[in-house]
């Protein structure tokens, strides 16, 4: 066989190694998908306050999950999007053009059966299958979960440091994943 038909075959395998190779290299990639719970039909004030906090909380989790060594994207979405299917969707096409490998979702709501102010943190590992076609992306089983309820008062909402809880959670979840 010619070397000028075997060359782009052994180029490509050379490359897709390479590029197999930076991949593994690169450190995991954390989806930080926060949203909110208490959507108020009356005060389009409160679901304002609710994104910002929802938001914050993110952006932190995406800071302790980058100090620690990882690649974290944040995903807002307000507390008025309702469409669980296309936010999935979108989350799903995000960690697959980000590579990334872990799911996290963050938020903080006031439960009202309970009068509690609700702040948690959910890890997911996310799936990736090749297909005919391109790549599946899945979310897998749940790695760990995180939830602490406050009463739901002034007080609380007066103490509260949203970057606190967050470096908190993600602490919790890199002790138990052994720092992975």
């Amino acid at each position: 066989m010619k070397l000028s038909r075997i060359a782009p075959w052994l180029c490509a395998i050379v490359l897709g190694a390479q590029a197999f190779h930076a991949a593994a290299q690169e450190p995991d990639c954390v989806v930080v998908f926060s949203q909110g719970r208490s959507l108020s039909t009356t005060s389009p004030e409160a679901n304002v306050m609710w994104n910002k906090l929802n938001d914050a909380f993110g952006q932190f989790a995406v800071q302790e999950f980058e100090r620690s060594g990882r690649r974290a994207t944040a995903v807002p979405y307000p507390v008025e999007a309702t469409d669980a299917d296309r936010v999935m969707r979108d989350l799903v096409q995000r960690a697959s053009k980000d590579r990334c490998t872990l799911l996290a979702q963050v938020g903080m709501y006031a439960e009202q059966e309970t009068q509690s102010f609700v702040s948690f943190m959910r890890m997911r590992r996310l799936e990736f299958t090749r297909m005919p076609g391109g790549t599946k992306v899945s979310i897998g089983d749940q790695v760990f979960e995180r939830v602490q309820r406050d009463p739901l008062t002034r007080e609380t909402l007066d103490r509260l440091v949203v970057g606190d809880i967050a470096h908190s959670f993600v602490g919790s979840y890199l002790s138990q994943a052994g720092g992975k």
